[in-house]
């Protein structure tokens, strides 16, 4: 297998993430929904294609206000 340096996902969403490490040969692995608020490995470590990347999404406050419309977020 190839190795590759791993990108930073950070704040794109579930398909956005999971398309980018498909491309890239790597084997996501999805918790949460909304954006990715952490990943695993860090972003810059040199590692193998076929890779299980764990990822974390979660809707920030910020994210759900602005699509609720309303500044409460709910």
């Amino acid at each position: 297998p190839g190795m590759l340096v791993m990108p930073s996902l950070m704040g794109k969403t579930v398909r956005q993430a999971t398309e980018q490490c498909l491309r890239l040969g790597l084997s996501p692995q999805i918790r949460g929904g909304g954006v990715l608020v952490k990943q695993s490995p860090e972003p810059g470590r040199l590692i193998r294609t076929g890779t299980h990347v764990r990822m974390r999404f979660a809707l920030r406050p910020s994210v759900a206000e602005a699509k609720a419309g309303n500044g409460n977020g709910r």
